[in-house]
Formats: structure tokens, C-alpha cells, sequence
């Protein structure tokens, strides 16, 4: 069994499915839960960030309180951080720095902002990540067949 479980949330809260699996996963064992938001790098260009952007990073950090609140009165160990940089570099280096032995994510996963596509940052993610990663696809990527 999985000991310490990295989620790294994306921003559109499709992570809470996932979240509920990992739930039944890690109830009433010892196993911890630590919950990860990555901001890309503000600007260099001395630009300050559009109040649309300063928003929605409020929402994230608000969803991010939420889901630490709820896996607490679950009784599932839990923690949370929020870290600035590249998305694919932050969770490789947060697995590493809390010995993490699964990272959990779904796809598409999706940074606040910036160049890389959802899949783009999930497949380099599975890719270098020393450890497994769990993936859940998103609602709208699949579609059950009529009468399922």
C-alpha cells in the first residue's frame, strides 16, 4: 500500500474525483495525503497580473482549503502546499522532497496559466516521474456506453 500520496490539484477542480477515490484508498490506513498547487513564474516583463488571474488564483487557494478541510474531518493525514515554477520540475521535486511513493493526478491536469498543455505536463509527468503515477481521466474525456 501507498504510504505518501502526492496530488498535485489542478485549477478547473476536476481533481476532486480523483480525491474521492484516493479516499477510499487511504481511509483507516496509515497512509498520508499531501495536496500540491503550482503557479507558474509571474512575468518577467515587469507586467503585474491581471485582476482576472489574481482571482482565480484566490479560488484555487480557497479549493485547496476546502479539500484540506474535508480530507481532515475525514481522519486522513493530510497536508498542502502551494510552490511557484515550472509545473512538471514542482511535482517531481515535491514527490522527492516528502518521499512520496505515488503521484495521483488527472488529465487533463492544468497549471494556472502559462505555455504547456494539460496532457503535455500529465505525459512528462509519467515519463519522469521515479515512482507511479495514477491518472484519472477526466468526465468529459469519457463517455460510457448507452445503457452502462
Amino acid at each position: 500500500m501507498y504510504n505518501c500520496i502526492l496530488v498535485p490539484l489542478d485549477s478547473g477542480g476536476r481533481s476532486e474525483r480523483l480525491i474521492r477515490r484516493l479516499q477510499l484508498l487511504v481511509q483507516g490506513r496509515d497512509s498520508a495525503v499531501h495536496l500540491l498547487i503550482v503557479h507558474p513564474p509571474a512575468p518577467r516583463s515587469g507586467r503585474t497580473l491581471r485582476p482576472a488571474d489574481k482571482q482565480a488564483g484566490i479560488q484555487t487557494h480557497q479549493h485547496l482549503r476546502e479539500v484540506l478541510t474535508w480530507l481532515q474531518a475525514e481522519g486522513i493525514t493530510v497536508s498542502a502546499e502551494v510552490r511557484i515554477g515550472d509545473p512538471v520540475e514542482s511535482i517531481l521535486a515535491v514527490a522527492q522532497d516528502i518521499g512520496a511513493d505515488l503521484i495521483a493526478m488527472t488529465i487533463p491536469w492544468r497549471p494556472e496559466a502559462g505555455p504547456r498543455t494539460a496532457a503535455n505536463v500529465t505525459e512528462q509527468i509519467i515519463r519522469k516521474a521515479p515512482l507511479p503515477v495514477l491518472v484519472e481521466r477526466s468526465c468529459d474525456q469519457f463517455q460510457s456506453p448507452k445503457g452502462a
